[in-house]
């Protein structure tokens, strides 16, 4: 089936031993490579197919980003050591130790951490994590930082 559908035009489904099924699937796809409105619509649906992928391979590595994130903060708070926050959030030591500050420095703004970690999350995301950890920043809801 699959040697089918990568050559229908090979030899073997073109001889008189070939079963009838392969013959006429064979005819009804050489009909329709030929209607270009049919082609466009799969073309069309192929490209769909691709984005749902895309998207889905998207959402999962946004999803373990918002885990290594909450995990290295539960980490930190429990004052783990640098090297097993390592192991396992896959965070280096410098973005453990820019992770440290924001924790410990009131004034150390969302925008600035999403920034310097070049996370993907959303800001609201990243708050709620860190409410979610038992630590309060009410004051640093999405503060800009001034110029």
């Amino acid at each position: 089936m699959v040697f089918f559908l990568n050559d229908p035009n090979n030899k073997y489904f073109r001889n008189k031993e070939t079963p009838a099924i392969f013959k006429e699937a064979r005819e009804k796809l050489l009909t329709l490579k030929e209607d270009d409105n049919f082609y466009q619509v799969y073309l069309q649906r192929e490209k769909d197919l691709y984005d749902v992928i895309a998207a889905r391979e998207e959402g999962e590595a946004e999803g373990e980003e918002n885990k290594a994130f909450e995990v290295a903060v539960k980490m930190i708070l429990d004052k783990f050591k640098e090297d097993m926050i390592e192991k396992y959030t896959g965070l280096s030591e410098a973005k453990i130790n820019i992770l440290k500050e924001f924790l410990n420095e009131p004034n150390y703004q969302i925008d600035v951490l999403k920034s310097q970690l070049n996370l993907k999350i959303d800001e609201k995301k990243i708050l709620e994590i860190i409410e979610n950890c038992k630590v309060n920043y009410e004051d640093r809801k999405m503060k800009k930082r001034k110029a």
